[in-house]
């Protein structure tokens, strides 16, 4: 059997949708699925092509984000739902910064700055050391500043 494999455009506008009728969907359900796409959301970006990372732009990053916030909210404690949102701020920025896309790697960079700042003001469940620790770890300025990333 063959499988098909959606856009990110595609992808971004269910979950919008799923975060819009979240609180239709009863109870159970939610508890059984609002996690599993969570997951499988984020697994799908850290795998994502590169035609897909090219496609995925800045505003379809911030519904998927919201998105997941938001449905989130029913299933999962505050604690669980930063780390959720975190890792998949993290995966994306990652795969931004492997990109061959200059505006993607700019906008990893402003992913990862608006993580930091928000790890300051203890926001986030990382601290500012975890997170520089993972910045290097990596290889996040190797990325940036590779001859790749120039020419």
């Amino acid at each position: 059997m063959e499988t098909r494999k959606f856009g990110i455009e595609v992808t971004a506008d269910m979950v919008g949708c799923v975060a819009q009728l979240h609180p239709l969907l009863h109870r159970n359900f939610a508890i059984n699925y609002l996690p599993k796409l969570s997951e499988a959301l984020i697994a799908y970006v850290t795998k994502a092509d590169e035609q897909t990372i090219r496609n995925f732009s800045k505003e379809r990053f911030e519904l998927v984000n919201t998105a997941l916030t938001e449905f989130l909210k029913r299933v999962r404690s505050a604690q669980d739902r930063k780390t959720a949102c975190e890792e998949l701020q993290l995966n994306l920025a990652i795969r931004f910064l492997q990109s061959d896309f200059l505006d993607r790697k700019l906008y990893a960079v402003s992913v990862l700055t608006s993580l930091l700042k928000q790890s300051k003001h203890r926001v986030l469940k990382r601290s500012t050391e975890d997170l520089l620790r993972w910045v290097r770890e990596k290889g996040v300025m190797a990325a940036i500043y590779n001859e790749k990333a120039h020419s």
